[in-house]
Formats: C-alpha cells, sequence, structure tokens
C-alpha cells in the first residue's frame, strides 16, 4: 500500500528558476527528499544536476519524461508548473495531456504548481495579447490538484497549500569565502554585508522594452554605486547580456560582484545572507523564501506577471499579502540607507503577521497524504 512513508515522487521542473526554488523549498529538510527525484531541463540540469538533496536526471522534451516516468513508476508527479511547460517549448499542450492522462491512469496522483492564482481558469481569462498562448495548457492542467503556498481557494479547482517549518529553522550556509575571493573582492562582506538585486530574463525584457539596454544599464549602475555608497557590496544577478552593458559602467574600482544564473545552493545563500534583496517583480518565488525569513525585500515595480495577469497583483495584495500592499520603489529611486530602514520595518511588521497565519498550513508530508487520498 502506498503511503506517505513510502511514495515516490516526481518533480518535473520547467525553464522557470522560480519553479526550481518552489520545488526545491518543497522538499527542504523534509523526509520526502530521499524518495524524490528531479526532471531538469538543460538551462537548469547543467547548474544543479549536481549538489541538490533529491536525484536528478536531464531532460529535453517528451521523450525523456515518457522514458522517466516508466523508470521511475512514481506514485505522485508534481510539474512545475504544468501551466509554463508548453509556453517554454519543452512539451506540447497535445503531449502534455498524454502524459498526464497515462500517469492517471496509472494511478498515479499528477499536481501542478500555478504562479496564476488560478486568475488563468476562468472562463475568460484577463490576460494581455502578448502572452494569450498562456492559457492554451489550462483545459489540460485544470483537472490537476494545485498546490500553492498559500490557502487559496479556486472555484472549480482541487487545490493544496504548504509550508515547510524545516526551511524557517535551518541554518542555512553561508556564502563560501572562496566565493567572494573569486569575484575579486579582497574581503568577504560578512552576513548581512551585501545587497542582491535579482532580475529574471523577463523582467529584464519588459525593462529594455519600456527604455533601452543603455538606459536600464546606466539606472542599474547608479543603484550599484549607491549601494558601495552604502558600505555594502552590491550583487546583481542577470542574464549574461545584461552584466556584459553593466560592467563598463563600474569603473576598474568597483566592488561589485556580476553574476550570471548560478547553481541554487549558492543562490540560497546569496537569498538568506543579504541584508536587503532588490527585484523588478512583486512575484518572485524567491521572495517568498525571503518573506518566510522574515528578511527584507524591495520591488521597483509589480512586475512582468502583473503586467500580463489583469486582477494577479489584487489577488496577491488579498491572498499572499493579507491586505498588505508593498511599497515599490520606482525605476529612478535613489538607494539610501535611512529609507531602506524605515521600509523594512514595515515590511517586518507584515512579515510576522504573514509567517503566522502560513505557519497554520499542512507540511509538506501532509500534503502529500493529501494528495494519496484523492482520486487520480
Amino acid at each position: 500500500m502506498t503511503t506517505v512513508e513510502n511514495a515516490r515522487l516526481l518533480f518535473v521542473i520547467d525553464n522557470d528558476f522560480g519553479e526550481l526554488t518552489l520545488a526545491m523549498l518543497f522538499v527542504h529538510g523534509r523526509s520526502l527528499a530521499p524518495r524524490t527525484t528531479m526532471l531538469l531541463p538543460p538551462r537548469l540540469y547543467d547548474l544543479n544536476g549536481e549538489g541538490l538533496p533529491v536525484r536528478t536526471r536531464r531532460y529535453t522534451g517528451y521523450d525523456d519524461l515518457k522514458e522517466a516516468i516508466a523508470d521511475e513508476s512514481p506514485d505522485v508527479v508534481v510539474l512545475f508548473s504544468g501551466y509554463l511547460l508548453p509556453i517554454h517549448q519543452l512539451v506540447s499542450v497535445s503531449q502534455l495531456k498524454g502524459l498526464t492522462d497515462e500517469l492517471r491512469e496509472g494511478g498515479s496522483r499528477v499536481v501542478t504548481s500555478d504562479p496564476f492564482w488560478g486568475l488563468l481558469t476562468v472562463p475568460a481569462p484577463r490576460i494581455s495579447p502578448q502572452v494569450k498562448a498562456l492559457t492554451d495548457p489550462v483545459a489540460v492542467v485544470k483537472e490537476l490538484t494545485h498546490l500553492y503556498v498559500i490557502p487559496l481557494e479556486v472555484e472549480g479547482i482541487r487545490s493544496v497549500s504548504f509550508f515547510n517549518p524545516s526551511f524557517v529553522a535551518s541554518e542555512i550556509a553561508a556564502v563560501p569565502d572562496e566565493f567572494w575571493s573569486g569575484a575579486g573582492l579582497v574581503e568577504a562582506p560578512g552576513d548581512g554585508g551585501h545587497w542582491l538585486f535579482a532580475l529574471t530574463g523577463e523582467d529584464y525584457a519588459t525593462q529594455v522594452m519600456e527604455s533601452s539596454r543603455a538606459q536600464f544599464a546606466q539606472r542599474v549602475a547608479v543603484m550599484i554605486s549607491d549601494t558601495v555608497s552604502a558600505g555594502r557590496c552590491p550583487v546583481l544577478l542577470a542574464p549574461n547580456e545584461f552584466l556584459e552593458d553593466v560592467a563598463p559602467l563600474l569603473g576598474e574600482a568597483h566592488r561589485a560582484v556580476l553574476l550570471p544564473y548560478c547553481a541554487y545552493n549558492l543562490f540560497l545563500a546569496l537569498l538568506a545572507h543579504a541584508e536587503y534583496v532588490f527585484y523588478w517583480n512583486a512575484g518572485s518565488t524567491s521572495g517568498h523564501l525571503r518573506m518566510l525569513l522574515k528578511r527584507p525585500q524591495f520591488s521597483f515595480e509589480p512586475g512582468h506577471i502583473a503586467r500580463h495577469v489583469e486582477d494577479w497583483l489584487q489577488r496577491s495584495v488579498r491572498e499572499y499579502y493579507l491586505g498588505w500592499e508593498p511599497r515599490y520603489l520606482g525605476a529612478e529611486t535613489r538607494l539610501h540607507v535611512s529609507s531602506l530602514a524605515r521600509m523594512a520595518a514595515d515590511y517586518g511588521e507584515a512579515a510576522e503577521r504573514i509567517g503566522r497565519q502560513r505557519s497554520r498550513l499542512a507540511t509538506p508530508e501532509q500534503v502529500i497524504e493529501q494528495v494519496l487520498g484523492m482520486y487520480p
């Protein structure tokens, strides 16, 4: 008999680093990890094929997924996320339907994460024409159990929500000194001595569309200068081409670390031990980790999902932030320690209240037990 103690889990991860972060949050420090296999596309496998506390396999498309499913015989399959796999061309919608139908007919429970808070499953989703393809897999994925980090109920959708107390209680390893020395710093900044600027590819594309690569690079160079003036080490995590635009603007003596997308373990260390983290997106999955750790984060604007999915921001404020609305810094904001400290105090009060609600959600093991109790 399959139980939560012996269930075999298979996680299919999209190209999105945020979906990998969500999957890692689910297994962090849990007894599920040794029985979990993660299927990673090349972009993620090349960075994370080794070093994660789960088994990993590389996949490039439908045939690899079919082979892995046959090899692993999973009891529970979680798609991170079924909404994104087709739009990122890892599988077609028809292939996704074939896979999920076959899994369910074989008795596997199939779950999907949903970064859109259920807003794509309504009869006439209000989205911009640029992302209309996001609705293509809805008929397939709406039949699956949806996994959230908030207690969200969506009409017509089976949903489960989780909180991982092991993540909150764990001591996350510090950024290795070798990383800082390899980046050219004579002395490591120490805990809280750096500010992390995390720019996704989607938000980068949005920023350069609205201005230009050169203008956006100039704005970020000013932010980096403000960070150095504040006595902190700036770490910019961004697409390679943008790092190349920013580097010449900093001068030879700059103390900034310009970092292309990296392995999850390094990213987690940089995230957890930064004094502040800055985003161009209010819906970052790693921002949820910062919220759980009650460590301040800021966003320059609501971000790409809010731009394209109407009502997403309102639902985020109501359901995720419990009525508290983040203050956005704005594209031209100068970064000053005093003003950031005031905003961080406001954030800290909200994080305490939000954390208390999240801590009442089911643990990952309880979620798997719930899923096993559902019909496939």
